[in-house]
């Protein structure tokens, strides 16, 4: 259920020349109804808004004002939050939950436990369907969603149920149905555990979801994820072993090719970090098949490489403005981006340093970039000689790009470090980053 009742929706920004700004909406109006229905989300009013004609009752200040907007062109209003009666919670307990294992004294809404199929529409994250209500299934089939990402874990209900912490867990093979028929594809992740839902039940629970090909399109595996300096979890959770991973890629790339002469795909992916953990070599892009849960970690390395390959290609560059540039980025990856900022500083004929920060926030365990801290990047950084500009992941920072996990700020690294700090998503962006 929703924490509240929906509010009206506050406008952050009216976007200039746009239809909303020509029929005189204003950031600071909030928007209490679309076409006569109440909204809860941004999905609900891009639903109103697909039809090309929006009757919007608002708020403004004391007053409240009907505006029209016809067209199909995008109406041109952002709002300050995609859901305007709160977030849906989890009510899960996985014993392996990285929500609790965050260090005590972190900001509150890092504690909070998204379960929000919204959220999974919006922004592709991954959602139990432990708290779906019928008004949930109503609107799938009546906003016609076109995909959803489901953490499945374990097909099997009792197996699935003791991963989740939640005895009343409904059956996830019926649910996933029941989202094909309306409509839905679903990608599915498997989140796993040692001696929990490995070997035989990953195989049971591959075998299950496909058998829901192609209304079930891919299903990633990735491994638990565990901290240092936070809430331990339940005794008995650990990490893989280089070894383990090992093993499991092998068992993975079995299914794979089985499945991809049945299927023309490969359908089950293991996530960057189990190869690197394993030290394994990364598959090809065709391996990849299109990249269908790449935001999961699942293809990354490879569409770096061959960035990489194609920055070595081409003809000409432009010059970097900068003659020396460091840049940092987690440890695990950290040999790979090595690999691939030495093609950039050869092309652009620069001299780019990376450097691995070890994570003091979460414990050095937690090796990924995206996981890394205002903090962290000063440690690692303080005291080396950075050139004129210091490169990170874009990952690293909020949706907006304003803070990192620990609320430093860009801002806050830019001052303890004395330099500039520019952000970005893949090679590519680098590149414009250092030259433009």
């Amino acid at each position: 259920m929703p924490l509240r009742p929906p509010r009206p929706a506050l406008i952050a920004e009216v976007v200039p020349d746009s239809p909303a700004a020509r029929a005189g909406l204003l950031s600071g109006d909030r928007v209490v109804s679309a076409n006569g229905v109440p909204l809860t989300d941004v999905i609900e009013y891009q639903f109103a808004a697909a039809d090309g004609m929006l009757d919007l009752r608002v708020e403004r200040g004391d007053a409240v004002v009907n505006v029209s907007i016809e067209g199909d062109e995008p109406p041109g209003i952002v709002f300050a939050e995609p859901t305007f009666d709160g977030i849906r919670t989890c009510t899960n307990k996985c014993p392996f939950c990285f929500v609790t294992q965050n260090p005590h004294g972190a900001r509150r809404s890092l504690f909070v436990k998204d379960d929000d199929w919204r959220y999974s529409v919006l922004y592709g994250g991954f959602v139990t369907l432990t708290n779906f209500s019928e008004r949930d299934w109503e609107r799938i089939a009546a906003e016609r969603i076109a995909r959803l990402n489901v953490s499945v874990h374990a097909t099997e209900l009792e197996l699935r149920r003791v991963m989740l912490g939640s005895p009343r867990a409904p059956d996830v093979l019926d649910q996933i149905r029941r989202l094909i028929g309306l409509g839905v594809t679903v990608n599915a992740q498997v989140v796993l555990c040692p001696g929990m839902n490995d070997g035989q039940h990953l195989d049971r629970t591959i075998d299950d979801l496909v058998a829901l090909y192609p209304g079930v399109a891919a299903v990633s595996v990735v491994p638990v994820g565990l901290t240092d300096n936070g809430i331990r979890p339940v005794s008995g959770i650990r990490r893989y072993t280089p070894e383990e991973c090992a093993v499991i890629l092998r068992s993975i790339a079995e299914r794979e090719r089985a499945l991809r002469r049945r299927l023309g795909v490969g359908f089950v992916y293991a996530s960057d970090e189990f190869y690197l953990l394993a030290g394994a070599p990364i598959p090809g892009a065709v391996r990849y098949d299109g990249f269908p849960q790449y935001a999961n970690g699942v293809g990354m390395v490879r569409s770096l490489l061959d960035e990489a390959s194609g920055i070595a290609r081409r003809r000409g560059a432009p010059a970097s403005r900068y003659r020396k540039v460091t840049v940092v980025t987690g440890v695990l990856a950290e040999p790979i981006v090595r690999q691939c900022f030495g093609v950039v500083a050869r092309k652009l004929d620069c001299q780019i340093d990376v450097v691995g920060a070890l994570n003091g926030y979460f414990g050095p365990s937690v090796t990924v970039a995206g996981l890394l801290t205002g903090g962290d990047i000063i440690s690692a950084l303080r005291g080396r000689e950075l050139g004129e500009v210091v490169l990170a992941a874009r990952c690293s920072l909020d949706a907006p790009g304003e803070r990192f996990l620990d609320d430093a700020t860009p801002a806050t690294v830019e001052s303890a470090l004395d330099r500039p700090i520019r952000f970005a998503g893949s090679l590519r962006e680098a590149v414009a980053a250092l030259t433009s």
